[in-house]
């Protein structure tokens, strides 16, 4: 009789009082899971990814060739600027340097460096620059590099349909590991307008 008292107690008043303790750390598993399960989804990874890379291409400041080749330091000083204020959620991306380089630096073998020194500026009838690759390409001219796999954004052998994003850099000498010193006159940076681009290893002259 105690037994049967004892176990209807605890059906109606103990058994609830123990699942409402259950509840909570039930939640916090299950919502942690979820949270996991979305990490690990390389779909997820790929989007994050792609958004670092692809920050609203379409709008582009204008920049003549002409002042960026008097003056590239400063027309890519403001270019970033400009750009910092319009978008600071793109800025919080962009100085994330380590992330950046990460998701930037993607090995293209069939890419090929285009050196400017040996084409007129006029050959280039397209004035966009795109401001994170401007905000990369100052970083190296101010800073220098002295890590591993330096690459430099070069134009393929095939030439790109719709938009195109030059951005320039002049008399910019790197320190590359393993390959040493690397002296570049002039490398032009393309974008294609469907998101494909080209990256080559810099050679030592």
């Amino acid at each position: 009789m105690r037994t049967k008292e004892t176990m209807k107690h605890f059906v109606s008043k103990g058994l609830p009082r123990l699942l409402r303790l259950l509840i909570l750390p039930l939640f916090v598993l299950i919502i942690h899971g979820a949270c996991d399960s979305r990490d690990a989804d390389p779909g997820v990874e790929e989007v994050r990814q792609a958004r670092i890379r692809w920050i609203e291409l379409n709008r582009l400041s204008k920049y003549s060739l002409s002042d960026v080749a008097a003056d590239p330091e400063r027309a890519i000083s403001n270019y970033i600027t400009a750009y910092l204020k319009e978008d600071s959620e793109a800025s919080r991306f962009i100085l994330n340097q380590d992330e950046f380089l990460t998701a930037f630096w993607a090995n293209q073998p069939d890419a090929r460096i285009m050196d400017l020194g040996k084409s007129p500026l006029k050959a280039f009838e397209i004035e966009d620059l795109d401001r994170r690759f401007a905000r990369e390409a100052l970083r190296v001219k101010l800073k220098g590099a002295q890590d591993c796999a330096i690459r430099g954004i070069a134009k393929s052998g095939q030439e790109p349909s719709g938009s195109v994003i030059f951005h320039i850099i002049e008399s910019v000498t790197l320190f590359c590991e393993p390959i040493g010193e690397v002296s570049i006159t002039q490398i032009a940076v393309v974008l294609e307008h469907n998101k494909k681009f080209k990256v080559a290893s810099l050679r030592p002259r």
